[in-house]
C-alpha cells in the first residue's frame, strides 16, 4: 500500500481563506482519485508553530 498526505496552505494575503482552500484541495484529490488514490478518513487542519499560518490535509492511500 501507498500512502501520501496532500497539503494546501489556507493563508491568503491578509488573514485566511479556507473556502479557497477547501476547494483547493478537492480539486487535488478529485486529481489524484483518477490515478487510484482513495482519501483515508477525513480532513485534517494544523498550524506551522512559528508563525500560526493555517493548513488543511488530506491522508490518501493506493493498493
Amino acid at each position: 500500500m501507498e500512502y501520501q498526505v496532500i497539503v494546501v496552505s489556507a493563508v491568503k494575503s491578509i488573514g485566511t481563506d479556507f473556502s479557497k482552500a477547501c476547494k483547493e484541495l478537492a480539486e487535488k484529490v478529485n486529481e489524484q482519485g483518477q490515478w487510484g488514490w482513495i482519501p483515508q478518513g477525513g480532513l485534517a487542519v494544523g498550524e506551522t508553530q512559528s508563525l500560526k499560518q493555517p493548513y488543511i490535509m488530506q491522508a490518501m492511500v493506493k493498493n
